[in-house]
């Protein structure tokens, strides 16, 4: 049987963090601080969902991203922070509009 080596949770956490970590540099230590401790056989239902929350705070999860992502008429690349248009009214009373206009 052969032996794979995997690569450590600190060296994927590394590898996901952007180059310039800038204002987000305590979170990024924190998780990776998380990392650490679980390389080191430290107790992983106390230390993986405190490593999520960390990995969440920089973006780097799935989940994370797609919260910071609003749909918006359909389209998943526009991100929540952008202006919307004005909410529309009631369908129902569109509609009426629409047909006493005709």
């Amino acid at each position: 049987m052969t032996s794979r080596t995997t690569p450590g949770m600190e060296t994927s956490v590394r590898a996901s963090l952007p180059t310039t970590v800038g204002k987000d540099q305590a979170a990024a230590e924190l998780a990776l601080t998380y990392a650490r401790a679980i390389d080191a056989g430290g107790d992983l239902t106390r230390l993986g969902p405190q490593l999520l929350t960390a990995l969440e705070a920089l973006m780097l999860t799935p989940r994370a991203r797609a919260a910071a992502l609003k749909v918006v008429g359909g389209d998943s690349s526009t991100p929540a922070a952008a202006p919307a248009a004005p909410a529309p009214g009631n369908p129902l009373d569109e509609l009426r509009q629409r047909r006493t206009a005709r």
